[in-house]
């Protein structure tokens, strides 16, 4: 009893599934500690919970080789820690980490490979509905119940409120600050204040500018990959991350004058009448397009939500030479007058 004691004060990784645990519960045969509740081990008397007795699966393991062995049967059972095989001439068991040991009999099973984990994703209304379950039981029943870690439990219990919040105010699946956490985070913010310091000199930023800007400057950086690539999909996580945008410049709108759909309305009407009165042979329409000297864009990367967004430029901005093109009714295309010296 004393090695036992010993051992639950030092170790408190489950020897199962090798997550931590609390200490409350030992294998009865190797006397590690471990889950009591499936599949890191099996209960022997029948009973559940704190009370239970239980054996790991580790040893449940060595007893089915032993069995297998003392009836002269060639069966491979590997540890849990071990890699699984297969055989056409022996079965073999799949497992997959820290979820469920499947044991299979058949040989036509001992072909197929291990399917790999999937993990689930739970939204704010499944986490608040656990919880809810969990308060009317226990967090050990509602880990039994969803099939997910009573520690898990306890985190989104310590977020409730977080979570109740969000829930009311947008869609996302976890609270802020929440995922995998970026490796190159100097990098990105050192980035982004690049971004920001050209945007509070009112200079323009491109999409081309922060890609080259971003190879530029990784290999100031040990933390970045060597064969880090400035993507067009790395770049769309990077403007989400920092709440970048394109955006145009802002200008002063104009409204449309009142009444703006009767006289267009009556203006075609007028070119109807004259044209049937008239009879004339051939119609022409007339159209005026820019050409603009400051070939700078058209487009900025700025803040979302930002009122204004105001971009230093040439002076020439307004420089453009203008096209006249004109068709006839018939779908000829007269060429550009040319006569006229500017």
């Amino acid at each position: 009893m004393e090695a036992i004691g010993n051992s639950s004060e030092n170790a408190k990784v489950c020897v199962s599934c090798h997550n931590p645990s609390s200490g409350a519960h030992f294998c009865k045969k190797c006397f590690e500690p471990c889950h009591a509740i499936p599949p890191c081990s099996i209960s022997i008397d029948g009973e559940e919970g704190y009370g239970a007795k239980v054996v790991c699966c580790e040893c449940l393991l060595r007893d089915e080789v032993a069995a297998d062995e003392n009836a002269n049967i060639v069966k491979t059972a590997p540890s849990i820690r071990d890699k699984p095989t297969t055989s056409s001439s022996s079965s073999s068991i799949n497992y997959e980490p820290n979820i469920q040991l499947l044991t299979s009999e058949d040989e036509e099973d001992s072909t197929n490979p291990p399917t790999k984990r999937k993990r689930r994703a739970f939204t704010i209304q499944d986490k608040i509905e656990i919880l809810d379950f969990a308060k009317k039981t226990s967090i050990h029943a509602a880990s039994r119940h969803f099939s997910i870690d009573r520690n898990t439990v306890r985190i989104w219990k310590k977020q409730e409120l977080d979570l109740k919040k969000m829930m009311q105010s947008s869609s996302r699946k976890r609270v802020h600050g929440g995922g995998r956490k970026l490796t190159d985070a100097d990098f990105d913010n050192a980035l982004a204040d690049w971004v920001k310091q050209l945007r509070g000199r009112k200079l323009r930023v491109s999409r081309n500018m922060i890609l080259a800007e971003a190879k530029k400057i990784c290999a100031q950086y040990t933390s970045m990959d060597d064969n880090f690539a400035a993507s067009n999909g790395w770049l769309e996580r990077f403007m989400k991350r920092h709440n970048f945008t394109l955006r145009r410049p802002t200008s002063v709108a104009q409204k449309p004058p009142d009444a703006y759909v009767d006289v267009i309305i009556n203006f075609i009407l007028y070119v109807q009448k004259l044209w049937k009165t008239n009879d004339y042979k051939f119609v022409y329409a007339c159209d005026e397009t820019a050409v603009w000297l400051d070939p700078s864009g058209g487009t900025c990367v700025s803040e979302k939500g930002a009122k204004s967004v105001t971009v230093l430029n040439t002076g020439h901005e307004k420089a453009r030479v203008t096209v006249i093109l004109t068709a006839r009714t018939d779908g000829v295309k007269l060429p550009p007058w040319s006569k006229k010296l500017i």
